[in-house]
């Protein structure tokens, strides 16, 4: 079961623009059929949970099940895709990545093993590329390198300087954490943790990864110190040491003087990646000094009602971002199981969007889009009508040479018509047919003009 709140402005986590403008109004529950174990936010067009850039736009939901499957629920239109059950175990982290190919959702499961899907073949309508549907919604690639339960996975920035290489990091209850370039399934270091991972983080600029546990210390590691040196470089991507595991010492962690603060839960990074916050299973959230590696206070006098299990600084709001989402939503669809997807590789007739657009409608080129001409014109532009009006002409002669065969003869023979000796119609009276045709279609071209032309002048008085 999932909860939709409407919340007073668009914020990275829901996107949902509520209308009322009140915060934390329960909007709808909504039931599903199977076990929700996770849960990720995606917005195809801008932030995710795992990308501190706002998002807002025409998001989906994607969900971990308690059958190891996803479930993927578009929020604008309703419809809810589910995948195969490709874990063995209940999915228990969620992490999306934008890479070269379109966005990844990576899930981690208590098999130990990382699935990656391309949220596009998963959402696209009909077959992609194979004719079965069971590959449609299958893994594209599996990472393995754990032997436990996966208790997380975040995701890097992709980075131009080491050649648009996203990173994933994936920790596990075997005392190990992996860092993967997941676009190709490589696995770049492994790293071995002094006790068992309960959660973990990424710095916003790559330049680290912090680790809770249990006892209530954490840790990081420094990727340009992972090694010992001292020299500016990444090591994570230095191939003569793939092979070399990184020891992270009982001697870096950082803990509490004089207090038993309870099981790490959850962690995040501030924008400016001086602060760590973690939250514990005691209620308490704990604020952290990177560069001194010490405990700085908590964040509230009283603790929570609860075990803090999910921790998130949000971006700073003040100084903007490079990012503006094109659509905003203005109501969550409920999901319409099975009702609007198709497997003929045809858009259902009953598929539609619900969303606000906002602001100018950018492009990839100079000129102004079709659809951004309609949006202006009082009906349609002349030239889009008669490209229009030419397509439908072109698509009905292609339907009427559907009915022959592959050699060119035709299937039937009319009997009321000359024919000559092979059953095609003579030259002559092909030409006079398609003059025929062209005269009809310019009267039909000048009389929807005309039409238009008095509905504009019409709308203008």
């Amino acid at each position: 079961m999932v909860n939709v709140y409407s919340l007073p402005t668009s914020t990275p986590s829901t996107g949902v623009k509520g209308k009322d403008g009140g915060a934390g109004i329960l909007q709808m529950t909504v039931p599903f059929k199977e076990k929700i174990t996770a849960i990720l936010y995606v917005d195809p067009c801008g932030g995710s949970n795992g990308d501190r850039s706002e998002g807002g736009g025409g998001g989906f939901l994607v969900l971990g099940t308690a059958g190891g499957g996803l479930l993927v629920w578009e929020l604008l239109s309703g419809r809810v895709v589910s995948t195969v059950d490709a874990h063995l175990n209940a999915v228990t982290s969620l992490a999306s990545s934008r890479g070269g190919r379109g966005l990844d959702v990576l899930s981690g499961s208590a098999d130990g093993n990382i699935h990656v899907w391309s949220v596009a073949t998963i959402l696209a309508m009909g077959d992609v590329g194979k004719s079965m549907e069971i590959h449609k919604r299958a893994p594209i690639r599996t990472l393995r390198g754990h032997k436990d339960d996966i208790v997380g996975i975040v995701t890097g920035r992709v980075g131009d300087s080491h050649g648009g290489r996203g990173i994933a990091i994936s920790a596990a209850k075997d005392d190990t954490a992996c860092i993967w370039e997941h676009g190709s399934g490589t696995l770049l270091r492994t790293i071995l943790l002094p006790l068992s991972p309960t959660c973990l983080t990424i710095d916003p600029c790559d330049r680290a990864a912090y680790f809770g546990f249990s006892d209530g210390t954490v840790t990081s590691l420094d990727f340009f110190k992972m090694d010992g040196e001292q020299n500016v470089k990444n090591a994570i991507f230095d191939e003569q040491k793939k092979t070399i595991a990184v020891q992270i010492s009982t001697d870096s962690l950082w803990k509490i003087p004089g207090e038993n603060i309870g099981s790490c839960l959850s962690m995040d990074v501030s924008y400016d990646g001086t602060k760590l916050m973690t939250g514990y299973d005691t209620g308490k959230v704990v604020i952290w000094d990177i560069p001194t590696r010490r405990y700085v206070s908590q964040l509230t006098a009283m603790p929570f009602a609860g075990p803090v299990t999910n921790l998130r600084v949000l971006p700073l709001q003040s100084t903007g971002s490079n990012y503006r989402s094109e659509l905003e939503i203005r109501d969550v669809i409920k999901p319409r199981f099975g009702e609007i997807d198709a497997h003929d590789g045809q858009l259902p007739p009953n598929y539609k969007i619900s969303a606000h657009l906002v602001g100018d409608i950018t492009t990839f080129s100079h000129e102004r889009s079709d659809f951004e001409r309609c949006l202006d014109h009082s009906s349609y532009p002349d030239d889009i009508l008669a490209d229009g009006i030419n397509e439908m002409f072109l698509y009905r002669q292609k339907d009427d040479k559907s009915i022959k065969t592959n050699n060119g003869e035709a299937d039937f023979m009319a009997l009321d018509a000359d024919q000559d000796m092979n059953g095609k119609p003579a030259l002559e009276e092909e030409n006079q047919r398609l003059k025929k045709q062209i005269a009809s279609l310019q009267r039909l071209q000048q009389t929807t003009f005309k039409q238009i032309n008095e509905l504009r002048k019409g709308s203008e008085q």
